[in-house]
């Protein structure tokens, strides 16, 4: 049954946002990865081969301490090959000004950015119900 629920990977400094959106994707019927950051990403993924393999979708936080979640997106392909597909979105109580400027600039330096970015939902009191229903267009559940 695990292999049939598509994965999505969540990379937040924030402990409190990972576990509300962990525990809405869960209750949905995903299975859900958390990440602090970049370095706790990659040594998960070293880890567990199958997870890159598996992976449906990617969820980045923007302000996080080593890369913002744009950064991260943009150099997916470089943590490992086999992400090179890997659709993400961002999802940040920053500045949308802020964001923005960063994803333009991620565009002009990454074609991987650009072909697997599937957008940006801004973080706000009861965000988290958005988010799903973006990710439930983005990856539907099988059944």
């Amino acid at each position: 049954m695990n292999a049939e629920r598509p994965l999505v990977i969540y990379v937040d400094d924030s402990p409190i946002a990972r576990e509300l959106v962990a525990d809405a994707l869960e209750d949905q019927g995903y299975r859900v990865l958390t990440a602090e950051h970049v370095s706790d990403l990659e040594k998960q993924l070293e880890t567990d081969a199958s997870l890159i393999q598996n992976v449906a979708l990617f969820i980045l936080d923007f302000d996080m301490p080593e890369m913002t979640g744009v950064q991260i997106a943009a150099v997916l392909d470089q943590l490992h090959a086999g992400l090179r597909e890997a659709p993400f979105l961002i999802y940040s109580a920053k500045d949308p000004e802020l964001i923005e400027d960063g994803i333009r600039q991620a565009e002009e330096l990454s074609f991987t950015f650009v072909r697997n970015f599937r957008g940006f939902v801004p973080k706000r009191e009861s965000s988290v119900e958005g988010l799903v229903d973006r990710v439930r267009e983005l990856v539907p559940l099988p059944g």
